[in-house]
């Protein structure tokens, strides 16, 4: 199976957090990264915070996080185990409280109170 990959060029400097895992890492404004993923043929969800970028990845799914330059800078190779059927990442995360997402105004979503 061939890698995924999502490339990223953060303008200012990003918090990148890549669920389920909760794997944590700093971007720097203005590098090239790749996030690519294995074992799952679902498109990640991205949401964007406050405080940068949060990916949900699908089920099945390994990652990696490297820089241009080839350099490796993190990952996970225990895949995401199965969901209910129809339910998101996110949406589990969400409902199992997990997570606490607060979206930025330009994901158009409502803020809660």
């Amino acid at each position: 199976m061939s890698a995924l990959t999502l490339p990223l060029q953060p303008k200012e400097d990003t918090e990148l957090v890549v669920e389920p895992w909760g794997e944590t890492f700093q971007l720097a404004a203005g590098e090239r990264y790749v996030l690519s993923w294995l074992g799952s043929e679902e498109q990640p969800e991205c949401l964007s915070t406050p405080t940068g970028l949060v990916v949900f990845m699908g089920t099945g799914a390994t990652f990696n996080l490297q820089h241009e330059s080839g350099a490796w800078i993190g990952g996970s190779d225990i895949p995401f185990p199965s969901l209910p059927p129809s339910m998101s990442t996110k949406e589990f995360l969400s409902m199992t409280g997990l997570i606490h997402i607060q979206p930025s105004e330009s994901d158009g979503a409502r803020r809660e109170p």
